[in-house]
C-alpha cells in the first residue's frame, strides 16, 4: 500500500513540476500576449504552486518536524501540589521512513525535558517484526528514567477490532524491551513513588485484538490512590469501568494526519469515538482522557498541519 501511496504523491509532484514549467515557459513566449489567457494562466501557476508546496511539505518536511506539546491535569487526589513530569511518545511506526535517526531525536528531546516517567503508547512498527531494531535508541531512556509499555494493533496486523488477521509480531520488540528494561504492561498493574507520592499505572493489551480487559485491573484499583491507564486506543473510554481510572493516555489517531485549520481532520480517524476525540485533552465526570497525535505515520506518508507531537504532561495529583 505505501508503494501507492508513494506513486501518487511523486505522480502529484512531477505533474505540477510539469505544468508549472510549460506555463512559465508560455510567458516567454511573445507571440502569446493575450491578457485573458495571461490571466488564466497565472492563476493556474499559483493553484499549482500551492499544490506542490503542500504535497512536498506536507510528505517530506513536516513529518520530521516534531512538535512539543505540554499540557497540565490536576487530579485533585491529594491536598499537596505535585509537578509530576510525564512524556507520552506513542505511534512511531518505526520501518521504511523513520528509522535511528529520527528515534535519535526524539530520545534527545525527552532526556533533556528530564521527566519522572516515561510512558510508550504502542505501534512502535509500521508492518514488520524486524522494524524493532529501529527502536535501539529508547534503551537511552530506559538507562536514565522509569519507562513504561503498551503495545498497538499495528503490533498485531489489526485493521480493525476483531480482525481475524491477527499476527502477533511482537517477538522481537518484547526481547529487546526486556534487555533494556522497558515493562510492557499486557493488562497489568504496577504501583509507582515518585516525588514522595504513591501513584498505580495500568496498561491493558490493545482493544483491537480483543484481549484488552478492564475487569482484570479493577480489583487492584485501590479507592482515592491516583492512577493513570496507558492504552494505545481511546475507545477504552466506551467500556463503563473507565471511571475506575484517573487518566488515560492514549494514541492511535495521528490526529487525522492530514489536517486543515477550522476544518480539522480530513482523513477521519480510526475510533469510534470519532473525529471530535481525534486528539487532545477531554474531561469527563471523574477522570481525563489525553489523546496524543503521535510521532510517526501510517498509510500515507504525510501529515499537513498536524507536526509529529512529543507529549508533556505536567501531573498535579
Amino acid at each position: 500500500m505505501r508503494f501507492i501511496f508513494d506513486f501518487i504523491i511523486i505522480l502529484i509532484l512531477l505533474l505540477c513540476a510539469y505544468w508549472m514549467y510549460v506555463i512559465i515557459r508560455s510567458f516567454l513566449n511573445k507571440k502569446n500576449k493575450k491578457v485573458k489567457t495571461k490571466l488564466w494562466r497565472v492563476l493556474i501557476l499559483i493553484v499549482l504552486i500551492i499544490i506542490f508546496a503542500s504535497v512536498f511539505f506536507g510528505s517530506f518536511i513536516e513529518p520530521q518536524l516534531i512538535h512539543i506539546k505540554t499540557t497540565s491535569i490536576n487530579l485533585n487526589k491529594t491536598p499537596e501540589t505535585e509537578n509530576i513530569k510525564i512524556i507520552f511518545i506513542t505511534d512511531l511506526h518505526v520501518g521504511p521512513y523513520k528509522q535511528d535517526a529520527y528515534l535519535e531525536k526524539i530520545v534527545k528531546k525527552t532526556i533533556t525535558e528530564k521527566p519522572d516517567l516515561i510512558l510508550l503508547g504502542g505501534d512502535f512498527l509500521s508492518n514488520k517484526e524486524q522494524e524493532a531494531q529501529y527502536l535501539a535508541p529508547l534503551q537511552k531512556l530506559a538507562e536514565n528514567f522509569p519507562v513504561f509499555a503498551v503495545t498497538g494493533n499495528h503490533e498485531f496486523n489489526t485493521g480493525k477490532y476483531g480482525d481475524k488477521n491477527l499476527v502477533d509480531r511482537t517477538k522481537l520488540l518484547r526481547q529487546l524491551f526486556a534487555d533494556w528494561e522497558i515493562q510492557i504492561l499486557d493488562n497489568q498493574m504496577i504501583p509507582l513513588t515518585i516525588q514522595n507520592q504513591e501513584i498505580d499505572l495500568y496498561g491493558v493489551e490493545d482493544l483491537w485484538t480483543g484481549r484488552a480487559d478492564l475487569k482484570e485491573l479493577i480489583d487492584y484499583v485501590t479507592p482515592n490512590r491516583p492512577n493513570i491507564l496507558l492504552s494505545h486506543n481511546p475507545d477504552i473510554i466506551l467500556d463503563p469501568l473507565h471511571a475506575q481510572f484517573d487518566l488515560i493516555v492514549s494514541g492511535h489517531t495521528h490526529a487525522g494526519q492530514i489536517r486543515l485549520p477550522y476544518i480539522g481532520s480530513l482523513l477521519g480517524v480510526p475510533t469510534a469515538l470519532g473525529r471530535k476525540y481525534d486528539h487532545g485533552l477531554f474531561k469527563f465526570d471523574n477522570n481525563y482522557l489525553y489523546i496524543s497525535a503521535g510521532l510517526g505515520e501510517s498509510g500515507v506518508r504525510a501529515r499537513f498541519f498536524n507536526p509529529p507531537e512529543l507529549s508533556i504532561i505536567n501531573l498535579d495529583l
